[in-house]
């Protein structure tokens, strides 16, 4: 996966997977969608993500605010 990925997730049982792109362009259209699949995960995996700045990072934050420890 290189940097140009589009930004996705995947809840699969207590882990939340993040890919590509996290970043001010992507984290609008998911804010509110990984927040919710967020609520009750005991994980969110970041290995997929290819590019974090600072907006990217918030909502990384925000939705670890849900519970769940980042890895």
């Amino acid at each position: 996966m290189d940097a140009a990925s589009p930004a996705a997730f995947q809840r699969e049982g207590g882990t939340l997977r993040l890919s590509g792109r996290l970043d001010t362009e992507t984290a609008g259209r998911l804010w509110r969608p990984l927040t919710e699949a967020a609520k009750g995960a005991e994980t969110l995996d970041l290995s997929g993500v290819t590019l974090l700045d600072t907006t990217g990072a918030t909502l990384v934050l925000e939705a670890a605010a849900q519970g769940a420890r980042i890895e």
